[in-house]
């Protein structure tokens, strides 16, 4: 049984969707389709998607849908970070972007490409997404009755559609032309180290040409076809292709490397553009490198030409849009990649499909039986455990209240202990204020620690109006438990993570918290 894959870009000006039929046997290219919508607000945006969709035959039942996000809305950051499992570097990126960042963790989604891995750790390539930039985003496709199974940053996206060329150890830079931005993606051994959105694309052409506005988009079309434009078109396209070279060597440096070791740099075309010849002829005169348009279909994929459509605007502009889907039609070739996180994680549903549906159930009851025995296991393991942590405990209280002979109930016990050690500090007097609530307010800290929490305390400093703590957890989920369960104590004015990093040790997390007191 086949699915269709929908790669949908909502780009500035243009909507484009690109449909991947994935088989048993692999893959095809079935239809691409754009429609133009400048000039739209949301609403009329996801009413055009939902009418492109619904003409295509989208199945919501068992097709799936990548969605392109836009790299105009992006930022990113290379990064070197002490650890190789992905789930780990994905619990700490948070944290890594906001010590590099103005943004704090909860205001941003964010997610990763390994570049490089060593026994020290990982070089990474980290995209960013500001979260209400990501939720209008969200809402557009929600707009339309879509329910993205993928967000794939865009200079990603055009990796997965370059992956299908053969991959260089040397630096390439994709070059994706728009109608008023480029976006210039540099990849290194086939991955990206960094991308820039360039502010000017095929419109600059036109005005500079002396079109009208009205004739824009008819004047893109021809303006590229030899003959078609004679004089009129070789001093903008000369100006643009300078330009483009001028940023796509600024590019090129920001990856650290020099000039003169970038002499077999390739400049790959796609977007609007992407299948001129005179265009590239034009850029490689400029930047002295090899420039070629990218080929579509990809290697290993066929189009099945009686479904396509007029092949104007020329297929290169649906670079984005393929690649975001072929994200998941060939997952198996690609690092997972998705920007739905942080809330906004897609929920799981249950397919129309019939004998989808035998098949969940079926699981759902060896699940459940596997859920039964792992609760008797676990039952008898907590009862072991629970026996010895009691007979620890009551280690450590002889150790602590030696004077007590009989040990009836540690907890209350100790808190009697506590409230005779209170109450001769208030005989201090004036010196601590008539009350010292360190105490108090130590056995409040204790409280509040989360039951299941692993918690090595390496420093404890109580002063005039504050509190810091310095120690180390398992996880960041931890320390942020820890800070939230302190910030509710009624004398916490308020709690702040002053540091939160991966520890040398495995499975450790060292961190600092600055309690402000009333």
């Amino acid at each position: 049984m086949s699915i269709n894959v929908f790669g949908i870009d909502i780009g500035a000006d243009k909507l484009k969707v690109a449909v991947v039929e994935k088989g048993f046997r692999g893959y095809e290219i079935v239809r691409l389709t754009t429609r133009k919508i400048s000039g739209m607000d949301d609403a009329d945006v996801s009413e055009t998607l939902a009418s492109v969709i619904d003409e295509l035959g989208f199945d919501n039942d068992k097709d799936q849908v990548a969605a392109l996000y836009p790299a105009r809305k992006l930022s990113s950051r290379t990064m070197d970070i002490p650890l190789v499992q992905r789930r780990k570097i994905l619990e700490a990126l948070p944290y890594e972007i906001e010590s590099q960042s103005p943004f704090g963790v909860d205001d941003f989604v964010s997610d990763f490409i390994s570049v490089e891995t060593r026994d020290t750790g990982s070089k990474i390539f980290a995209v960013i997404a500001l979260k209400t930039d990501f939720e209008k985003f969200l809402e557009v496709f929600f707009g339309a009755g879509l329910d993205p199974d993928l967000v794939i940053p865009e200079p990603l996206a055009l990796t997965a559609v370059f992956m299908g060329e053969d991959a260089m150890e040397s630096l390439s830079v994709i070059i994706d032309i728009g109608g008023d931005t480029t976006v210039m993606t540099a990849l290194q051994g086939g991955k990206p180290v960094s991308f820039h959105v360039f502010t000017q694309g095929l419109r600059r052409i036109c005005l500079e040409a002396g079109e009208e506005e009205s004739q824009m988009e008819h004047a893109m079309e021809r303006r590229w076809s030899p003959g078609s434009g004679g004089d009129i078109w070789e001093a903008p396209i000369k100006k643009f292709a300078s330009a483009l070279a001028l940023e796509s060597k600024r590019l090129i440096m920001s990856t650290g490397r020099q000039m003169e070791e970038a002499r077999d740099v390739e400049i790959i075309l796609c977007g609007g553009g992407g299948d001129s010849e005179r265009l590239a002829k034009a850029i490689a005169d400029e930047t002295g490198e090899k420039v070629k348009r990218l080929t579509l279909p990809v290697k290993d994929a066929t189009i099945d030409d009686a479904k396509i459509s007029a092949r104007k605007p020329p297929a290169t502009i649906f670079a984005g849009a393929i690649g975001a889907a072929l994200r998941i039609a060939e997952r198996e070739k690609y690092e997972p990649v998705n920007l739905r996180t942080g809330g906004f994680e897609k929920k799981r549903r249950f397919a129309g499909d019939r004998n989808q549906a035998i098949v969940a159930g079926v699981f759902l009851a060896v699940a459940l039986l596997i859920s039964f025995s792992s609760f008797i296991i676990e039952g008898y393991r907590l009862g072991n455990r629970y026996e010895s942590l009691k007979n620890e405990i009551r280690a450590e209280f002889k150790k602590a209240l030696p004077e007590v002979k009989r040990i009836v109930a540690e907890s209350q016990q100790l808190k009697n202990a506590l409230a005779q050690l209170d109450e001769k500090s208030r005989a201090l007097g004036p010196a601590l204020l008539d009350r010292d609530v360190f105490l108090g307010r130590l056995l409040d800290i204790s409280r509040a620690s989360p039951k299941d929490i692993r918690l090595d305390v390496e420093e404890l400093v109580y002063e005039w109006g504050q509190m810091t703590i310095s120690g180390r957890t398992e996880s960041f989920e931890k320390v942020e438990m820890l800070k939230n369960n302190i910030a509710k104590l009624p004398w916490a004015k308020s709690v702040v993570v002053d540091k939160a990093k991966a520890a040398p040790a495995a499975g450790a997390i060292s961190f600092r918290l600055e309690i402000k007191t009333i």
